[in-house]
Parts: structure tokens; sequence; C-alpha cells
């Protein structure tokens, strides 16, 4: 952290950078690019290869899930990720404490079985970055948790950020094809 702050700090300064006022355009490809990025890589998408010359890692985000019909489940957000949105009361970060402990997750639990979601103090926007058990996912529905995770004991029980889901202005989700 110590090693990072200065950097961070000539990032914040330089006057090159802002926060945008709606978190989730980070997430929408028409919006890429904005005051926001400090870097952003660039894809093809849709193209005749259905993007095989692009970014094919975009493409393996998909929820894995039999009853939503995707694929691949990789690229999974970590706990520590998660952790990283835990605030105080106040709404504010816990930078020196966050990883203290975990974030209550349903880790091991199946989807049949009964799991309600944290109650700790949270920034609002984890859940327009990974998808949680038990809360909206979107226009999919609730996330299902177990059943939804390609393998939970391997890769945890979050949903990868949605990014790959938004191609258009109306806030519907639309796989990339």
């Amino acid at each position: 952290m110590k090693k990072a702050r200065p950097l961070l700090d000539s990032i914040i300064n330089s006057g090159k950078y802002d926060l945008i006022s709606n978190f989730f355009d980070n997430f929408r490809i028409e919006k890429e690019n904005n005051v926001e990025s400090v870097y952003e890589i660039q894809a093809n998408v849709n193209d005749v290869e259905e993007s095989l010359n692009a970014e094919m890692g975009i493409g393996l985000n998909f929820p894995h899930a039999g009853d939503i019909g995707m694929c691949c489940g990789f690229h999974q957000p970590s706990q520590n990720l998660a952790n990283a949105f835990k605030t105080d009361e106040n709404g504010l970060p816990l930078f020196d404490t966050f990883d203290d402990f975990n974030l209550k997750n349903d880790q091991g639990i199946q989807s049949a079985e009964e799991f309600i979601p944290a109650g700790d103090y949270l920034d609002p926007r984890i859940d327009w970055t990974i998808g949680r058990r038990g809360i909206p996912y979107l226009d999919w529905g609730i996330m299902r948790g177990y059943d939804w995770i390609r393998k939970q004991e391997d890769g945890g029980p979050y949903l990868p950020a949605l990014k790959p889901f938004f191609t258009n202005r109306s806030g519907m989700n639309f796989p990339l094809q």
C-alpha cells in the first residue's frame, strides 16, 4: 500500500481522470474509455469469426448455469475483491482492515439450501461489480449461487463482472454475439 500510494496520488492529481456520475457506465461497452478509465484493453467484438480474433476471455465470463443456458463461468471474482467493498457505518472504505475477515458468502452451500446474504456495511457498487447469491443479478433475476457457479470449490462463490452482458443503452442484458 505504501509503494502504491505515490502512484495513485499522481494519477488522482493529474487532472486527466475523474469519477463518472453513473458507476454502471463503466460496464457499458459504448461508454468505454471514459474519464474514469486509467487503463483499458481494446478488443474486437461481433466479428465474422465470432470474436475469435479479439478478447475471447470476455466470452468465458458468462455464468455457468444450465437454467440460463450459458457458458463458461471463468474469471470469477476473488474473496479479496468482495471484501474490498466492505465499509464502516459511515460508508467509508476499510483500507487497512477490509481483509481481516471474509464477507459472508455461500461457499459450499447448495442452491436448494437457505442462505441469507451478508448484512455487513457495503459499498453499493459491489452488486454492479460482482454477482452475489441472493442479490439481483441485473435482469437475470436473483443470483442462485452454487448452481450458477462453474466449480465453486475451485473459483469461489461469486460471478464475474457484468461487462459482457451489456451492449446497448436500454440496460437490458444481451450476451455479446
